[in-house]
């Protein structure tokens, strides 16, 4: 009599695993909404800050502060390049010192 019963219930599936099959396929579709829901919220949020960055003038404001950047960059250069090296900055100075010395100031 229980040899029985032993062998129905090891023939098939029982209800209780049927319905933990159901249950993780129903949480594997509800994960998966998550994601596609998060994904379309991120996408959202970057098309409607770039829509913001370009329509409310900040554009204008970063293109023009790096416009500003790059004039103060080239004015550095221009000046490095005409500029003496240190070494001829160093024999004026001295031939300066020689001269003051000389003339007994």
């Amino acid at each position: 009599m229980y040899a029985a019963r032993t062998a129905a219930r090891v023939a098939g599936p029982s209800r209780a695993s049927a319905r933990r099959a159901s249950t993780v396929a129903q949480q594997a579709q509800q994960h998966q909404s998550h994601i596609v829901a998060g994904v379309a919220g991120a996408t959202a949020v970057i098309v409607a800050g770039y829509s913001w960055y370009r329509l409310s003038g900040t554009h204008a404001v970063v293109q023009s502060a790096r416009e500003f950047q790059s004039s103060l960059k080239s004015v550095k250069d221009g000046a490095k390049d005409s500029m003496p090296d240190a070494n001829a900055v160093l024999k004026m100075t001295r031939q300066g010192a020689l001269a003051v010395r000389r003339r007994g100031f």
